[in-house]
């Protein structure tokens, strides 16, 4: 099936991807607009911290959906991903990391 312009093959294409690859692919054009409301950094961290938002994204995402979550836990996790920023999220899974694999009190 080529790609010639048809709105039809667009919406299959888009159909055909999984759950978790449609969720990462907007929340990461989601962190791009996130990312550049505000010009505090440089364009290379801004991309770094897109591209790591969607890489993270994709991996939650996968790790939901083989889990058997419904399709709008992997939606809302790609989101909260894009608002928050891959840093705090790093926070936020070092926390429980540490609380409930490590065992540390906190």
């Amino acid at each position: 099936m080529a790609v010639d312009g048809n709105p039809e093959t667009l919406a299959v294409l888009w159909e055909g991807l999984s759950e978790p690859v449609r969720a990462a692919a907007l929340a990461t054009s989601l962190g791009v607009l996130l990312a550049f409301r505000n010009n505090e950094r440089g364009i290379i961290k801004k991309l770094l911290e897109v591209v790591a938002g969607g890489v993270t994204g994709l991996i939650i995402g996968y790790i939901l959906h083989m889990a058997k979550f419904e399709p709008w836990v992997i939606w809302s996790s790609n989101v909260a991903i894009a608002y928050l920023g891959v840093d705090k999220v790093r926070q936020i899974i070092d926390h429980y990391v540490d609380k409930y694999v490590y065992k540390k009190e906190i």
